[in-house]
């Protein structure tokens, strides 16, 4: 028993699971102290303006992340410093390129953008894309080459000076949402400095970049980048939708969120085990070990379909609860469509590790065509229901509705294309639990 615990928050895991669960719990935090600190309008304004810049930095990432693992699992210290190089030129280069899209739009459709929902984008994404620089490069390299623990002390640093902020305003200073934007782009400045002080965001290695590495990940990245856009948009195209309305609007934005931000909470594990996955899967790919890659391909989609049975069962019983939890009793009315997310979550594992297996198999082609189609029919019924019904309700259905087609679609691809049967998942989830609950009662009665 004693030695079990050094062991466990030495491994790679523990740490990614470790970063998932303190960047969420601060930001979760943060989130129900803005959801208390402003009016409903008010806070879907900011709920709009995450969203926002969160798709556009999606973008980015999608250009550079996923072959940056890729190209970085198993590679030589030469080839690591070419693709290190690559990822940070892209991503100053891309960053620079939105902001000043976004900036020439704010002037030149300046009227439109201030009576919109939409105006602290516009006016603040510029900054913040510039500020944040370093940070960016910085979390893409560290999760490239595994360093978890050097990205849960950056994200522990911007989560936790925020929340700090935010309890402080919200008890004493009561600024206004303005004033909240521009301390959350100062401390991505302050972030973005260390990082490069330290050495951690690529810049020290502009010297090794060559075209080909260049090529290369933009080459990767031309799928990854739409699968990533794309599976945002299941997520943010409510949010966006929502926005455009004028008879829903700010308002319906700001109660859609709480249970969509209780769902994202939940989702914790996944999103660790997502982070360790993709690398080793793509480094078995990489070997032929496709009998290896199936085996841990079952471990982590069975895994985490089990685990979320019972947490998303007690989210069911209890969903007014947790929404009066968050947001307060005038929240109350979100219940319902975070019980609709709780069928949505039970799906979500396999959802996920099967578009990780086909970009890990160099078939992000597939999981773009996936993700498209997905997108499209999601943002199809999102219209009807937000501009012909105006029912909130049904834009949570037509979301649920478009995940089953998704991880249907997705395990149709992986089949085909590493003989991936759906059959073994559960099994082998199963035996992961079972192997790791008889470690624990060895070690207990050593």
């Amino acid at each position: 028993m004693n030695n079990i615990f050094p062991t466990l928050f030495k491994n790679k895991n523990t740490h990614s699971l470790l970063l998932q669960f303190i960047s969420a719990l601060l930001g979760f935090t943060s989130f129900i102290v803005l959801a208390r600190s402003f009016d409903k309008i008010s806070f879907g304004h900011w709920v709009i303006y995450i969203t926002a810049y969160g798709f556009i930095d999606v973008l980015r990432y999608g250009l550079t992340l996923q072959g940056t693992v890729r190209f970085l699992s198993g590679a030589d210290e030469t080839e690591k410093r070419k693709i290190c190089s690559a990822n940070w030129i892209i991503n100053v280069a891309t960053g620079l390129l939105i902001a000043l899209i976004v900036f020439i739009a704010s002037l030149v459709f300046r009227k439109s953008i201030q009576s919109s929902d939409y105006h602290y984008f516009f006016i603040y994404y510029p900054l913040l894309v510039i500020a944040s620089f370093g940070s960016f490069n910085a979390q893409a390299v560290l999760q490239a080459t595994q360093r978890f623990d050097r990205m849960l002390f950056l994200r522990s640093f911007e989560a936790g000076s925020f929340l700090l902020f935010l309890i402080f305003n919200y008890l004493w200073f009561h600024f206004e949402l303005k004033a909240i934007i521009l301390v959350q782009i100062f401390i991505f400045a302050c972030s973005s400095i260390f990082c490069s002080i330290k050495k951690w965001d690529g810049l020290w290695c502009i010297r090794f970049a060559e075209k080909s590495s260049i090529l290369k990940i933009l080459n990767f990245g031309k799928y990854s980048t739409g699968t990533l856009l794309g599976a945002h948009l299941l997520r943010s195209a409510d949010t966006f939708i929502l926005g455009l309305s004028s008879g829903l609007g700010a308002p319906a934005v700001a109660v859609y969120s709480i249970p969509m931000k209780a769902i994202e909470f939940i989702e914790i594990p996944l999103r660790a085990f997502s982070l360790t996955s993709y690398p080793v899967l793509s480094k078995l790919s990489l070997e032929n070990k496709m009998d290896e890659f199936r085996k841990q391909f079952y471990t982590y989609s069975g895994a985490l379909s089990l685990l979320f049975v019972p947490i998303m069962i007690l989210g069911f019983i209890f969903a007014k609860e947790i929404m009066i939890i968050i947001g307060g009793k005038e929240y109350e009315s979100g219940a319902i469509i975070f019980r609709i997310f709780t069928i949505f979550g039970l799906l979500t594992p396999l959802d996920r590790f099967t578009g990780i297996a086909l970009d890990s198999l160099n078939r992000p082609d597939l999981n773009f065509y996936k993700i498209i189609f997905m997108v499209t029919a999601n943002v199809i019924g999102d219209l009807i229901a937000v501009f012909v019904f105006q029912n909130l309700v049904m834009v949570a259905w037509v979301t649920l509705a478009f995940l089953i087609i998704g991880a249907v679609s997705g395990l149709f691809f992986t089949k085909s294309t590493a003989k991936i049967e759906f059959s073994k998942i559960l099994p082998y989830g199963y035996q992961f639990y079972r192997y790791y609950f008889k470690k624990y009662l060895h070690s207990n009665s050593a």
